[in-house]
């Protein structure tokens, strides 16, 4: 990881629309994923505590009452068990929604001068690469004016079967390359 540029440039890299996506790749993960695996674990220690309290409330209250009573009493226990189960997810669920919110915005965020190990490729030669995606569209758009002034049709479709046949000969040369150096 290296910080580079100034945060005016970096900042557009990294607007709010870009879906976390460079963030994503940094931590190798997402706050959404992260968040699911907090509410998971929260759910599974919400039902593990309250199975326990409940066996447990039941335990020191049906002390030395009949086996109906007790029954009564498990039942009555495991339906507070549920709406208090209930009322702590509803809540956590809205805690949650504002935690993620805060993750995102705080915790995991790359500051906009911070460049990934993979990218550095685009620091070294970022104008040699953008030259030639240029030159590839203006190629493009020159084959693209061209056909259209001859009327030939549907461009695409015509440019996916020039392509396969660049492909073919392509691979026609090479095996032609390579028998001939088996000769020799």
């Amino acid at each position: 990881m290296e910080t580079v540029g100034t945060e005016e440039e970096e900042k557009d890299r990294f607007s709010s629309s870009s879906l976390k996506l460079y963030e994503a790749q940094f931590f190798s993960f997402t706050p959404q994923t992260c968040m699911a695996r907090i509410y998971s674990s929260f759910h599974e220690c919400l039902c593990d505590i309250l199975a326990l309290v409940e066996k447990e409330c039941v335990k020191e209250l049906g002390k030395g009452q009949s086996d109906a009573d007790e029954e009564l009493l498990r039942s009555r226990a495991r339906e507070c068990s549920r709406k208090l189960q209930h009322f702590l997810e509803k809540r956590f669920k809205q805690l949650s929604e504002r935690m993620e919110a805060l993750l995102t915005s705080r915790c995991f965020t790359i500051p906009p001068n911070v460049l990934l190990p993979e990218d550095h490729s685009h620091k070294k030669y970022p104008q040699d690469i953008q030259k030639q995606l240029d030159d590839i569209l203006e190629w493009v758009r020159e084959m693209q004016a061209g056909w259209a002034k001859e009327g030939n049709g549907n461009f695409q479709e015509s440019f996916r079967l020039g392509i396969e046949s660049i492909k073919k000969l392509q691979s026609a040369v090479k095996e032609v390359l390579i028998h001939s150096k088996t000769l020799n």
